[in-house]
């Protein structure tokens, strides 16, 4: 097959994204519809596991035949019905098969009924999974399980020679007698030898005579008293759970969360108590587990100690302990039982089909008419938060016999963990009685990461062409600059601190070379939100601009994915930190849960769950694996979260625990402005479910960062080109500030002898140049030659006239262009540097020191590398001067930071 053009690919490329999102879509309606359809059969399952009880209220047995019937419109059975034969029509229009190799051969004919290419393969993949909360889970210790169930050597055969024939006075011929008592015909012709020694044995011991004197081989038993073994089998608990709820109905909550989990408030109505019981099966695990997690830690570590690391893993391998959850607690308090064996069959049995996942347990109704009697509360609870009170526990061995560590709630003593001591005194009650289980959800759910288009913001898996990421943002070290790069990885602009016509610093735009956005409101149509972002930097000012740039510059070290192996050379300009446009949502698998109370079973009311708001909090601060460096929630650009701690609750607020961003399960999406670094994920911690974590997907990355060039001001000082006007420009130098006359605007002179670093960047007064022949600034890119029109050799000298400046081209010192004769001193004296560093020879008074920890390397070496790493001009003497120059000061300003003699002074630029 001929290979494409550029073009042509691109085509390809969009009509198979559009196939995709076509695809997605169809995908998220048959997933909506078979969550709705499973709810459905669950509830139609429950009604059928009431039906066969035995006791029933009258109101039930009078309604249940019409729910239970199929061909009724309306009813629970209808609806199951109907929603099946919704999904049955939304598989047909997509690749779906529970069969792996099925799926493949559907797979390919939908791409080749859409015009893809045979070379290209759909694959479906699965989203994030939903989560369930675990029960809690009983450690015993000193129950002995941990005793081997069979033995480690080999069983002794005993052949006739090694038989015991006497013991002192006691022979063959003295128990002769007792052995002719027992009929052995037809046996073996050993079977009598074995009784004798049976019997000799038997008077030796009732004799007390030392068994020492025996003659032969002792059995292994049988000559001590037999002692029944322990060995336990299963546990036995039964317990108290007293609900704390999440929140009261005025939305007062009694919990909460301080970043990492829930603390409970002491306030509350607390519950009825709701009897909860259970058997398990006893397995000697936690053991094992503990010494396959020691041997997995010190896998590969050279650094420890292996015969020490060998006695530990021993230790724990025959811990006396085993860990046992308490299965069915959860489903208990949920009003489920699970694990009932009950399953209809016929025509309710299909619509049923996997739906039995647990039994209801709906509680006592009155013997009266149920309008006018007393019911009881509903054990039905929608969060799993209260405190669990033991009553009994027993272990159980395979003999039956049992051993009750628990028998009296009054009087035990166990040990939990911090997390489950009661943060606060349950009434008069110790709080030494109850273990406190923190919000958990009683349904599998999950936080989910929803990356949304950085202009359209509609959802990037059912849009096709969408990209999250909506700009790429360095923090340019050498220029004092956050640049702006766009999704793709072009060039857009930087803002920088400028000094306004009167003498007072500003933020400002500055296009980077070949930028289509010359204005800053131009950043708006090409990524609204990255022209947000500044924007809200612009309003800052000077102050804010400083505060995001140093705190950019910690955050950043305290990200590092690669570990010390990466060499990158990106480090010494700023690492490209993402701008990614994403929406939070908790979500259920299904719909919320609802009670299975006799009373409220036909008509159930709507739960609270839904409407409850968790903290979500982003980042992990103490992890170097966590990419997140900060936040916009929203649209207010006027904060930013920050993962670090900034001490202050302005335009950079830390996160804390997250009280800002919450969310709930019937509540809308939260969309937020991502800071990250692409190469880590980035974490999300709720407490109500396990810690997430998501990656921005690699296909809006990885093109983008090796699209990406660093671009920093190195050149001569360049001036706008206007042929259709005539007279002179004013430049503003970055001089040393000098007193200004009275009534006169800050002055701008040239300084004597050796060339001053500059305080401030330049910035042209006057007219903004426009138009594809204008040069804001000069710049040296690393990797790409110039744009055509960028010249760094020539300083635009006059409107209408470009030509070289030499020596004789110097203003007066009291000229008012005098400040562009820094652009030559400057100019000069990296030359100078040129050529005693970049040219690789070393001049009196000027010996070789090596700054770095790792092995010497000349900068010519150094130069090599860095042009063979960025992939552009590959032999040092074939880079023209500034690029050369650029370098120069790059790995110039490397060695200082590695030598630790940067240094911040007033005037000083290190």
């Amino acid at each position: 097959m001929p290979a494409l053009s550029a073009a042509e690919a691109a085509r390809e490329r969009a009509a198979e994204a559009g196939v995709i999102a076509t695809l997605n879509t169809k995908q998220r309606e048959l997933d909506a519809e078979e969550r709705r359809l499973k709810a459905a059969r669950e509830y139609l399952f429950h009604l059928w596991a009431l039906n066969k009880l035995r006791d029933k209220p009258a109101f039930f047995t009078e309604q249940i035949t019409t729910k239970l019937d199929p061909d009724l419109d309306g009813s629970p059975a209808h609806d199951v019905d109907t929603a099946d034969t919704r999904v049955t029509a939304l598989r047909a229009a997509l690749p779906w098969s529970m069969d792996q190799d099925e799926l493949n051969t559907q797979a390919r004919e939908y791409a080749a009924e859409q015009g893809m290419r045979t070379t290209r393969v759909l694959q479906r993949v699965p989203l994030d999974p939903y989560e369930e909360a675990t029960d809690p889970v009983l450690l015993l210790r000193g129950a002995h399980l941990h005793a081997p169930l069979d033995r480690d050597s080999l069983l002794p055969c005993r052949t006739e020679e090694r038989l015991v024939t006497a013991v002192g006075s006691i022979t063959e011929l003295t128990v002769a007698e007792d052995v002719a008592r027992v009929n052995t015909a037809g046996l073996p012709a050993l079977v009598p030898k074995l009784l004798a020694e049976f019997f000799i044995l038997d008077r030796a011991l009732g004799q007390d005579l030392d068994l020492g004197q025996a003659q032969g081989t002792l059995p292994e038993y049988g000559t001590e008293p037999w002692r029944q073994p322990w060995q336990p089998l299963y546990l036995t608990w039964q317990a108290n759970y007293v609900a704390i709820p999440f929140q009261e109905a005025d939305g007062t909550g009694n919990w909460v969360f301080d970043g990492n989990r829930y603390h409970w408030t002491g306030n509350g109505t607390l519950t009825h108590r709701i009897p909860v019981s259970g058997r398990q099966i006893l397995t000697p695990t936690s053991g094992h587990q503990l010494e396959g997690r020691l041997a997995a830690y010190a896998n590969g570590r050279t650094d420890l100690d292996q015969s020490m690391v060998r006695a530990l893993r021993s230790q724990l391998s025959e811990t006396d302990e085993l860990s046992q959850r308490l299965d069915g607690l959860s489903a208990q308090i949920g009003q489920r039982i699970t694990g009932s064996g009950l399953r209809p069959d016929g025509k309710l049995g299909e619509l049923i089909a996997d739906g039995d996942q647990g039994a209801p347990r709906p509680g006592n109704f009155p013997q009266e008419d149920w309008e006018g009697g007393d019911w009881e509360d509903s054990d039905f609870q929608e969060l799993r938060s209260g405190h669990l009170e033991f009553t009994r526990v027993t272990v159980v061995d395979r003999f039956g016999r049992a051993v009750g560590l628990i028998d009296n709630p009054l009087h035990f003593d166990y040990a939990r963990p911090t997390t489950f001591v009661p943060d606060e005194e349950a009434g008069e009650i110790e709080q030494d009685r109850f273990a406190q289980l923190s919000p958990r959800l009683l349904q599998p759910g999950r936080l989910a990461f929803h990356f949304v288009d950085g202009r359209t913001g509609q959802e990037v898996d059912v849009t096709a062409g969408a990209n999250p990421v909506c700009a790429w943002l360095i923090d340019n070290r050498l220029d004092k600059a956050i640049a702006c790069y766009g999704p793709e990885g072009a060039a857009l602009g930087d803002i920088r601190v400028v000094v306004d016509a009167n003498g007072q610093p500003k933020v400002d735009w500055n296009p980077l070379p070949g930028s289509p956005v010359l204005e800053f409101d131009d950043l708006a149509a090409v990524s609204p939100h990255a022209h947000d972002f500044l924007k809200g930097v612009h309003r800052q000012g000077k102050e804010g601009f400083d505060a995001l740039r140093g705190y950019l510059s910690d955050a950043l070290t305290a990200i590092d994915p690669d570990g010390p192996d990466d060499a990158s050379l990106a480090y010494f300009f700023g690492r490209p930190i993402a701008l990614v446009r994403a929406e939070l949502a908790l979500e259920l698998l299904g719909p919320v849960r609802k009670d299975v109370h006799w009373r409220t079973i036909f008509e159930q009311p709507t739960p609270e769950l839904g409407g409850y708001r968790f903290p979500v909090r982003l980042g992990e601060q103490g992890q170097i694996d966590d990419g997140l460096l900060g936040y916009v929630y929203e649209d207010d650009y006027d904060h930013i979260e920050t993962t670090l701690e900034t001490g202050a609750d302005g335009y950079l607020r830390s996160i804390g625990t997250g009280e800002r961003l919450k969310l709930s399960f019937d509540g809308p999406r939260a969309a937020v402005t991502l800071l990250l670094d692409s190469r880590a994920p980035v974490h999300a911690t709720t407490d109500i479910l396990p810690v997430g974590s998501v990656f921005v997907p690699q296909e809006f990355t990885d093109r983008a960062l090796a699209e990406m060039s660093v671009a920093f001001r190195a050149g001569p000082l360049l001036a706008p080109v206007e042929p259709d006007t005539s007279g002179t420009d004013t430049l503003l130098a970055p001089t040393r500030r000098r007193p200004s006359a009275p009534g006169r605007g800050p002055s701008a002179t040239a300084t004597t002898g050796r060339a001053r670093r500059c305080r401030r960047p330049i910035r042209r007064c006057g007219r903004r140049a426009s138009g594809p022949g204008s040069v804001p600034d000069s710049w040296c890119w690393t990797t790409r030659r110039a744009p055509r029109g960028h010249r760094h050799d020539r300083v635009h000298a006059g409107r209408g006239a470009a030509r070289r400046r030499g020596p004789d081209d110097l203003p007066a010192a009291d000229h008012p262009r005098a400040g562009t004769d820094l652009a030559r001193y400057g100019r000069r004296r990296i030359r100078d540097g040129h050529r005693r560093r970049v040219g690789g020879r070393r001049g009196r008074g000027h010996p070789r020191r090596d700054h770095g920890q790792g092995p010497r390397r000349s900068r010519r070496s150094a130069l090599r590398l860095l042009a063979r790493r960025r992939g552009g001009v590959r032999r040092p003497h074939r880079l023209d001067l500034h690029r050369r120059a650029a370098v120069h000061l790059l790995l110039h300003a490397v060695h200082r930071q590695r030598a630790g003699a940067a240094r911040r002074e007033p005037g000083h630029d290190p």
